[in-house]
């Protein structure tokens, strides 16, 4: 009879991220099949299971927009490390599978010991694939975490032409591998995605099984914005710039948001000087997994007791003097000065020494409470 299987998703996990694409890998085997279908010599290039890959699963599993952010790669085909079986030319391949030189590489992920049964390389099954024949063992124990793990190609040539390389139940690098018309290996498809491509989200990741490829849970995301507020953004001359009220929020393709901690990213305040009057901004960045996002708060300074930020004239306004224009004529309007008003810097540099203050009165018709010229006066703490 027929069977009929669930539509799902390939959840992929992430080997690195280069800023401009991820390279990812399926966290479960999506298929088994012969690594050719006939015993024959055979490398890479002119495998079956590469034809399949880059055609009917291509056209198969991804829509026209997911294809068009699929980007195709140089693959470089090294001969087996260990056995020094030749391992081909190299392909451009949009789809392909991973090597014995990637699965031992720590940088994507991998435990670096080929001989080592690593939770880092376990691989389950989909139900489709279970269906399809693949053998998997879950060994009632730590070996394999208790996982229904399968074996998985490699692209590398095994003991021979004839064979290719494989991971088995433990996560073992086998590097005899398997005869390559064995169909009962399953089939984890590596690729490289666009990262500007807007297609591709990011859902929080966690493996298939218990423990399976990755070794444990983890989210991963997308940076695409990050966002910044500040309670305080007007200071007096000579205030101190608090930044305890600033709030910085990192935003993710898939909608989520994380406020930062303080320590995690970096404020250039370059060229702000809270005792000169005017707007400032300064500059806030924020990188993770590679992508770098910033954004800016605009900070304004006012000058003491309510004066001006700036003058266009470049000049000091005197008392008596107004600077406002109207009709295009400067306009002098005569002032009174009811009452006069210092503030010491501090008592000690002043306390029962004469200070002398002349107070210029402008235009001639303005008067003062010195009675004009100069009047000394004795400040007191």
């Amino acid at each position: 009879g027929y069977r009929y299987f669930k539509w799902e998703r390939i959840k992929w996990k992430v080997l690195n991220n280069d800023g401009n694409t991820l390279f990812v890998v399926a966290d479960r085997a999506i298929d088994c099949k012969e690594y050719n279908e006939e015993y024959e010599s055979i490398t890479w290039e002119n495998s079956t299971i590469r034809n399949w890959l880059n055609n009917s699963f291509y056209s198969t599993a991804f829509s026209s927009s997911e294809q068009g952010a699929i980007v195709a790669q140089n693959v470089v085909n090294e001969n087996n490390p260990y056995l020094d079986i030749e391992g081909g030319n190299n392909t451009n391949d949009k789809i392909y599978l991973l090597s014995i030189s990637e699965v031992t590489n720590e940088a994507y992920g991998f435990c670096s010991d080929y001989s080592t049964n690593s939770a880092s390389r376990w691989v389950q099954p989909s139900n489709y694939v279970c269906a399809r024949g693949t053998s998997t063992y879950n060994g009632n124990g730590s070996s394999t975490g208790g996982n229904d793990n399968c074996w998985w190609w490699l692209r590398s040539p095994g003991y021979s032409s004839y064979g290719a390389a494989s991971v088995n139940y433990f996560g073992y690098v086998f590097r005899n591998g398997c005869i390559v018309d064995t169909s009962l290996d399953g089939v984890c498809p590596a690729l490289h995605i666009n990262l500007s491509s807007g297609i591709w989200s990011m859902a929080g990741y966690g493996t298939s099984g218990e423990g399976g490829n990755g070794g444990g849970n983890r989210e991963e995301k997308i940076l695409i914005d990050l966002q910044a507020s500040k309670t305080k953004s007007t200071y007096e001359q000579g205030q101190q710039l608090n930044l305890n009220d600033l709030t910085v929020t990192a935003v993710y393709k898939n909608s989520d948001k994380k406020v930062l901690e303080e320590d995690s990213y970096t404020i250039d305040a370059t060229g702000i000087d809270m005792n000169k009057p005017g707007s400032y901004t300064f500059e806030i960045s924020y990188t993770e997994n590679g992508i770098t996002k910033t954004t800016t708060i605009t900070i304004t300074v006012k000058a003491k007791n309510g004066g001006n930020t700036q003058n266009p004239e470049g000049n000091t306004p005197q008392p008596g003097k107004d600077t406002s224009q109207s009709d295009g004529n400067t306009q002098n309007q005569p002032i009174e000065v009811t009452e006069l008003t210092i503030t010491a810097p501090s008592k000690k540099l002043v306390a029962d020494k004469k200070v002398k203050i002349t107070l210029k009165a402008e235009p001639e018709n303005a008067w003062d409470k010195t009675g004009r010229g100069s009047q000394s006066t004795l400040i007191r703490p």
